[in-house]
């Protein structure tokens, strides 16, 4: 019989090959980042194109703001001819002539003296009649303040109270001395009547010779406690007063007070608040420098501010009780029209020896002249960008919740930029006000406010410069966000962010190991090795430290004995293993971003970076000439290659061992010659059934005509 059946050939012979031979769904498209995952609220996260032009030409406008306010190269030559004068000149050490240091190496009292009178002289009081340095101007005096402690601001326990008289302690609120010093000015009359006041109660009813001696020695006593560690320069006056109150009251009862009330001492040096010198505390190495203290402004002539600094060193300004050393001076230079306020703080611990900082601050007061045209219109420019972006930031959480509006790493960026960059305009505009609310005639302005004035602008400036620092920081790294319309800075920066958990995780682990050996390096080598002598510079050096710049020969002359341990392990555990750890983060999550569908097709530019210019040019100029409807109705032509051959770089034969290619060459031909036999057969098998066909259709027209003839 016939078969009507409607199966071909191949179902007819192998039913089998009815699987192979039904085609495939064809998989759903992988959904793209740039669709979905990556669209943030305000647009995609790489960006529009008209994005980045807006972007970085606020960046280039930045930039050149910047350049206007750090000014030319001259500012800097000028503050470091200053520095260079006054803090690297070398002078004799005050302990041995022959011996020439600068103010870094200064170590005792006598230094101190001979850096005054030496660099500190000839800068600021040229013997020759020449302005400072041949071309700058000091405005108003230099000043020298002194901050002293009290005696007996420590305390010594029983077994150590006779080896010292006096204890003088480190520098607090409550240890400063507020006492006036230095030679007394009435000191006869401060002496007489102490005398005259010891000698009047000592003597009883009977008198002797021996009483008499005690009482010269008891007064010499108790007046020179008066005068504390200054009393040898009284030693002889007071003496002569003693001798006669005792003699007086000795030989009969009916001797004169030299006055009705107890005199008090008039000290050369007084004390002055911070309020009358207008300074503000300042950071030091052992505790904060308070703005108060003992001042003495040297006078402008060259001869007389010698003479002040001669009379201060036989004075003993600076002794056992000083604990830091202010000087202070503000430089003019009228071809800049720029003043540099110079401080230099010496501070003398209760440890003994001198430590010493200079600072010198560039302050430009009249940045906003007629001439600084280009300066304020590149200001004014980037303060209307500020504003744009700060507008569209707002409209942008107005427009979407501000959770899912900063749920973008790159608005969060942005956002702590704009608010950055506010806070530096309010910063520059607080500095405008101070210097032009008010006119000032400088050429009679006191010390007192012409230093205050420069402390403040100079604080302003600092501090916009550290904020405006961290703007540069983030506003470079915005970058990154349009820098992913390019194919490797896009894979680049995904790379990063699908390995971010790993990194902050190592960040701790690295932390944890930093900061275990910095306790380690502090307990072990503080006392004698500098990079450790407190636990945050300990801190720094193990940072610098992987630079391979951790010096052995210092840890092993602080601790000879744990200095290879700390050496060793630090080195194989923190740069041989935790850096290693970091490399294998990131090439972990490079790989899995490689083989990964979701970002194949990521990119959202299939014909490159500069085919996407190109077009945007050309869809700009449509739109310029024939309107915006022709430029809409634009398409950019993709490439014929589907993008997966573009960005599937795990397609690449270099990412396949060499010998894994061979092997899969082999099979692949091994493949192809099993098909070809099965072909072969198959052509063969529908030959065969063609002739069974052909055989039945001949056997039915057989029987067909044989049936007339049987009737």
């Amino acid at each position: 019989m016939r078969r009507t059946s409607n199966h071909n050939a191949v179902e007819k012979i192998h039913p089998e090959e009815q699987i192979r031979a039904v085609e495939l769904p064809t998989a759903a498209p992988t959904r793209t980042p740039s669709a979905s995952r990556l669209r943030a609220p305000g647009g995609k996260a790489y960006g529009s194109m008209r994005e980045a032009v807006c972007y970085l030409t606020f960046l280039v406008v930045f930039v050149i703001v910047t350049v206007y306010n750090r000014g030319t190269s001259s500012c800097f030559y000028y503050s470091d001819s200053v520095a260079r004068a006054v803090g690297d000149t070398s002078f004799p050490s005050g302990d041995d002539s022959n011996v020439d240091i600068s103010l870094a190496g200064v170590e005792t009292v006598g230094d101190v003296w001979n850096w005054l009178q030496g660099p500190v002289a000839n800068t600021f009081f040229p013997t020759m009649a020449s302005p400072v340095l041949g071309a700058n101007q000091v405005i108003g005096n230099v000043r020298l303040r002194q901050v002293r402690v009290t005696p007996n601001s420590c305390s010594l326990q029983s077994q150590y109270a006779t080896l010292v008289s006096y204890c003088y302690g480190a520098l607090s609120l409550t240890s400063e001395s507020r006492v006036g010093f230095g030679p007394v000015l009435n000191s006869d009359a401060v002496s007489a009547f102490a005398a005259y006041t010891f000698a009047s109660t000592y003597f009883g009813v009977s008198k002797s010779y021996a009483q008499l001696l005690q009482c010269l020695s008891g007064c010499e006593v108790a007046v020179g406690g008066l005068y504390g560690i200054d009393k040898a320069r009284y030693a002889a006056a007071y003496a002569n007063m003693c001798s006669l109150s005792c003699t007086c009251f000795y030989s009969s009862g009916n001797c004169v007070a030299p006055s009705s009330s107890a005199p008090s001492p008039v000290y050369t040096y007084n004390w002055t608040s911070s309020d009358m010198t207008q300074s503000n505390a300042l950071p030091g190495f052992f505790s904060s420098i308070p703005g108060s203290g003992f001042v003495v402004d040297l006078p402008a002539n060259v001869s007389d501010a010698r003479s002040v600094l001669r009379a201060l060193k036989s004075a003993k300004f600076i002794d056992i009780a000083t604990r830091a050393v202010v000087l202070e001076a503000a430089v003019f230079n009228p071809y800049l029209e720029l003043f540099n306020l110079v401080t230099v703080v010496l501070e003398l611990p209760p440890t003994g020896g001198v430590y010493t900082s200079f600072t010198s601050s560039v302050v430009d007061l009249s940045a906003y002249s007629s001439s600084a045209a280009g300066k304020i219109f590149f200001e004014g420019l980037l303060v209307i960008g500020v504003v744009l972006y700060t507008l569209e930031l707002l409209l942008g959480i107005l427009r979407h919740s501000p959770r899912k509006y900063f749920g973008s790493f790159w608005n969060i960026a942005h956002g702590i930029n704009m608010a950055l960059f506010i806070a530096v305009i309010t910063l520059r505009l607080a500095a405008i006000n101070d210097v032009y609310s008010v006119t000032i005639d400088w050429s009679t302005i006191d010390t007192a406010s012409v230093l205050s004035k420069l402390h403040f602008l100079s604080t302003l400036g600092r501090q916009e410069r550290s904020v405006n620092a961290m703007n540069a920081l983030l506003t470079w790294a915005v970058v990154f966000k349009y820098a992913q319309m390019s194919q490797n800075m896009f894979i680049l920066v995904r790379v990063l962010a699908k390995a971010s958990a790993d990194l902050w995780s190592f960040l701790l682990l690295f932390s944890i190991c930093l900061l275990g050996y910095a306790q380690a390096g502090f307990v072990a080598f503080s006392t004698q090795a500098p990079s450790f002598h407190t636990f945050g510079q300990g801190l720094v050096t193990l940072i610098e430290a992987l630079r391979f710049r951790l010096d052995y020969a210092e840890l092993a002359a602080a601790n000879a004995g744990f200095a290879p341990v700390f050496f060793t392990s630090f080195y194989i555990l923190v740069i041989l293993i935790a850096l290693n750890v970091f490399a294998a983060i990131l090439h972990d999550a490079y790989a899995t971003m490689d083989k990964d569908l979701v970002y194949k097709y990521a990119f959202p530019f299939p014909r490159g970076v500069l085919a996407a210019v190109g077009f945007t040019l050309q869809r700009t100029f449509v739109a310029l000439k024939y309107g915006r409807e022709a430029a809409n109705a634009m398409t950019q032509q993709h490439e014929t290659a589907p993008p997966a051959a573009v960005l599937d770089r795990s397609l690449k034969k270099g990412d396949v061992h060499p010998w894994m290619m061979m092997e899969m060459q082999a099979l692949t031909e091994k493949v192809q010659g099993m098909l070809l036999a099965n072909d072969e057969k198959k052509a063969q098998f529908e030959t065969m059934e063609a002739m069974l066909r052909a055989i039945e259709d001949t056997c039915m027209e057989l029987k067909v005509a044989t049936k007339p003839l049987a009737t």
